[in-house]
């Protein structure tokens, strides 16, 4: 339904200093919770004792090359200015799940004062994650056709830059 393009084109725009006027000077830091999950488990695998997601994040950031780095977002952390896009809450295995999840609501607490955006799809918020952030719960709206074409038309033309006549006809 477009959950990870929209956070992508928000850590985007934030990133160059546009997006809502309530997020501008925060930090996006991305976190694509499927990257997320083989660090978690290795974690388990290894017998780590009090795993966190802050434990997790450094991890994670190697994994996926991130140019920021702890220290970077420990800083705006302190200053109330980071903002956490997890995407995909429902993209990892069931069983495991729920710790996850409760990892990431401690972390959000323990930083209740920064912002933090969390996508997934309706049978991720079953258990912990229901419970935790069920109360939050936003809807995406579904595209009508007409959207749906304008959007992908509108996709193509931008990735393909001055290539109009191919995007159009890509987008097709």
């Amino acid at each position: 339904t477009g959950k990870t393009t929209v956070i992508k084109h928000l850590a985007y725009s934030l990133s160059r200093g546009a997006g809502p006027v309530p997020l501008r000077g925060c930090l996006p830091v991305m976190v694509l919770l499927k990257d997320l999950w083989p660090i978690y488990k290795n974690a388990l695998r290894d017998g780590a004792e009090n795993i966190t997601f802050e434990a997790l994040l450094p991890g994670y950031l190697k994994k996926v090359q991130c140019p920021l780095s702890m220290e970077t977002i420990e800083a705006y952390l302190a200053q109330d200015r980071a903002f956490f896009l997890l995407d995909g809450l429902d993209e990892g295995p069931e069983e495991n799940r729920d710790h996850l999840v409760d990892l990431l609501h401690q972390f959000q607490h323990a930083n209740r004062a920064n912002r933090f955006l969390i996508t997934g799809r309706p049978h991720g918020l079953e258990g912990q994650a229901g419970y935790w952030f069920g109360k939050f719960l936003r809807d995406i709206e579904p595209l009508s056709e007409k959207k749906a074409e304008d959007f992908i038309t509108r996709w193509f033309r931008a990735v393909s830059g001055q290539a109009k006549g191919m995007a159009d006809m890509t987008a097709a």
